[in-house]
């Protein structure tokens, strides 16, 4: 979904740009290369930052999905909504939204565990 794509992005050139000058200008007078220098210094640097795009993308990609489906769908959990609100079914509604919700922050919280795993050894500098 395009509106997952800006804070990914976002997050991540903002990461690559507060990489601090003292390592780079140290792995540049290691004799490192553009490629080195972006693949082992840029890329780790950054990827907390990523990371955090990463956990907003994937709630802005759901609650996307749901108006989506809430607009224009013939299936799903937001035609879902859309359909029994029109019934005047607060419960299956209200239900509908839990489970929008749970998928939500069970992929937010996947994302926060990957996010943990992969930083779990890094120190603050």
């Amino acid at each position: 979904m395009l509106t997952a794509v800006f804070p990914i992005v976002i997050s991540t050139f903002d990461g690559l740009k507060t990489v601090d000058p003292a390592y780079l200008n140290l792995f540049r007078s290691m004799g490192a290369g553009r490629w080195d220098t972006f693949r082992k210094l840029s890329v780790p640097m950054a990827l907390p930052q990523f990371l955090s795009g990463l956990k907003l993308s994937v709630v802005y990609c759901v609650s996307g999905a749901a108006i989506g489906e809430w607009l224009g769908a013939t299936a799903g959990l937001g035609f879902f909504t859309r359909r029994m609100s029109g019934y005047l079914q607060s419960g299956a509604v209200f239900s509908a939204v839990f489970l929008l919700a749970a998928l939500g922050m069970g992929l937010f919280l996947l994302i926060y565990g990957m996010e943990k795993g992969l930083l779990k050894n890094r120190t603050k500098i």
